[in-house]
C-alpha cells in the first residue's frame, strides 16, 4: 500500500510562467499528461495567495465547531451537492467506507440558500466571513480554468480554443473542502482513507497540504505517490472529458491512504464540470453526474 515515489517523468510539474507567451507549448505539455497519466502539477497559476487563505479558513471551520453545528447544514439527496458531508457518508471504493468530512459549495449566483452554510453566529470571529471568502475563491477558480485550462485542453486536442470554454459557462463546479482526521485505529499501518475512484466531471483542481497521501495508480497498475509540491496545483482528467475524447484523454484511479497514527490532512478539490444539459456521447452533464452522486453518498 505505500506506494512509489513521485516520478515527474509521468506526472509533470508545468510551469505557467508568462502564460500568454507560452501557451501553446504549455497546452502541448498539458496534452502529453492528458494522453498518459491523466495528471499533472501546475506551477506559477496565481491562486497562491488567495488558496493559502482557504486552506486556513477551511480548517478552522472543520475545527471550530462542534459537530452539531456542522449537522445543522448537512448535505442531503435535495440540496444540490451543497453542505457539510457527515464522515464515513461516502463509499468511492465499494465496501470501504472513507474517513473524511466534507464540505460542498455551489456557484455564488445560486448559493443563497442560508442553511447550506455554516452559521455566521457559530463560526469562530476570525473566520466570520466564511461565506464570501470561499464564494471569492470559487469565482477566482473558475477564471483560471475557463480562461487558461479549458483552452489548452482544446487546443491539445485541435480543436476550436473555446470549444470546451463555451460548454462550461454557467459555472456548475462543485468546491469541496476536505478534512481526513486521523485513522480510527491507531497503529503504525497505513490505511485507506478515501478508497480508489475516478473523479466524475471534466477535469479536477486540487489544492492539498504538505501531509500526503494522495495516489494514483500508474501504467504498470502499480501506486504512485503525488507528493505535495509547495505553490502547486494537482490536476486530473475525469470520466465526462474521458468520454467527450473517446480516450484520448484519460481519467485515472486515484485513492487517500493514511497512516493510522498521522495527523489531520486537509485539501480542496474543485470539480468542474460542464453546462447541465452538455451532450456528451451518450448522456448530459448532469445526467451522469447525479448518476454518479447517488451511486456514492448515503444520504
Amino acid at each position: 500500500m505505500k506506494g512509489k515515489d513521485l516520478d515527474q517523468n509521468l506526472i509533470p510539474v508545468i510551469s505557467l510562467e508568462n502564460y500568454e507567451q507560452n501557451y501553446e507549448r504549455i497546452a502541448q505539455e498539458i496534452k502529453r499528461a492528458c494522453e498518459t497519466i491523466g495528471f499533472f502539477y501546475l506551477s506559477n497559476h496565481g491562486l497562491e495567495e488567495q488558496a493559502r487563505e482557504a486552506f486556513r479558513y477551511s480548517q478552522q471551520m472543520f475545527t471550530g465547531l462542534t459537530q452539531s453545528q456542522k449537522d445543522q447544514f448537512k448535505i442531503t439527496s435535495h440540496s444540490g451537492n451543497r453542505g457539510y458531508c457527515l464522515n464515513a457518508a461516502e463509499e468511492l471504493q465499494k465496501g470501504v467506507v472513507d474517513n473524511k468530512e466534507a464540505f460542498n459549495v455551489g456557484k455564488p449566483e445560486t448559493d443563497d440558500n442560508q442553511s447550506y452554510w455554516p452559521s455566521d453566529l457559530d463560526l469562530p470571529e476570525q473566520i466570520a466571513d466564511f461565506r464570501p471568502k470561499m464564494q471569492s475563491f470559487y469565482d477566482s477558480c473558475h477564471e483560471f480554468v475557463t480562461n487558461r485550462l479549458l483552452n489548452c485542453l482544446a487546443i491539445g486536442l485541435g480543436w476550436e480554443e473555446n470549444f470546451f470554454q463555451l460548454n462550461h459557462t454557467e459555472k456548475p463546479h462543485t468546491f469541496r473542502l476536505l478534512h481526513y482526521p486521523p485513522a480510527r485505529e491507531a497503529s503504525g499501518e497505513l490505511s485507506i482513507a478515501a478508497g480508489e475512484h475516478s473523479d466524475y466531471g471534466t477535469i479536477t483542481l486540487l489544492f492539498q497540504d504538505q501531509t500526503g497521501g494522495l495516489q494514483v495508480r500508474d501504467l504498470n497498475n502499480d501506486w504512485v505517490n503525488v507528493t505535495p509540491i509547495e505553490g502547486t496545483i494537482v490536476v486530473n482528467i475525469a470520466d465526462l472529458l474521458q468520454k467527450w475524447t473517446d480516450g484520448k484523454y484519460v481519467s485515472t484511479k486515484h485513492r487517500v491512504i493514511q497512516k493510522k497514527s498521522s495527523s489531520d490532512r486537509y485539501s480542496m478539490a474543485y470539480f468542474v464540470h460542464p453546462n447541465p444539459k452538455t451532450p456528451v456521447k451518450d448522456t448530459t452533464a448532469i445526467e451522469y453526474l447525479l448518476m454518479r452522486l447517488n451511486d456514492t453518498h448515503k444520504y
